[in-house]
């Protein structure tokens, strides 16, 4: 049997800023899928979910990619502000794609990703996981 602490150590673990009806909808599906929600460093992807204010989504951009390691992809809501334009806020664009975030979109089948020219292939394929895990097909658009 496995202990607590081996059971977080294989469960993905995931960070979630933005807007708080979007925060606590994703926060809760992904804990019935299995991810860990953290509030640190220790997350291996990121959402960042705001769509009510182009500067604080910035702010939470930055501050995800001053925490985490350039190579946790972050995935960002990119219904209100282009992903090309929150790609140049990054240092590290290539990992960032962009995800159409509504409140209650989870209810559907599919997932609506995006990317740039510098987003890596592993961050997309981290988008197609992360839609996967939450039971839901990724279509880039």
């Amino acid at each position: 049997m496995n202990s607590p602490s081996q059971a977080m150590q294989t469960q993905q673990s995931i960070i979630i800023l933005g807007d708080p009806q979007l925060v606590r909808e994703y926060s809760a599906r992904c804990v019935e899928r299995g991810y860990h929600v953290v509030h640190d460093a220790l997350a291996t992807l990121a959402l960042e979910l705001t769509n009510l204010s182009s500067e604080r989504k910035r702010d939470n951009l930055l501050r995800l990619e001053s925490m985490l390691p350039p190579s946790v992809p972050i995935l960002s809501s990119s219904v209100t502000v282009s992903l090309a334009e929150q790609a140049a806020w990054l240092k590290h664009p290539s990992r960032l794609a962009g995800i159409g975030a509504f409140p209650t979109l989870l209810q559907g089948s599919l997932l609506e990703c995006v990317t740039t020219a510098q987003t890596a292939a592993d961050v997309r394929s981290a988008a197609e996981a992360f839609a996967s895990t939450l039971g839901k097909s990724a279509v880039f658009v």
